[in-house]
């Protein structure tokens, strides 16, 4: 597959997004 630089700028920030929501979960549940 080959990718347009915009097409890879928004998968990354999607990427980005759910890996940082990921993570964030996890402190709420490490916090409690």
């Amino acid at each position: 597959m080959h990718f347009t630089q915009q097409q890879l700028q928004r998968l990354m920030l999607h990427y980005a997004g759910k890996i940082a929501k990921e993570r964030k979960e996890q402190k709420i549940k490490l916090n409690y």
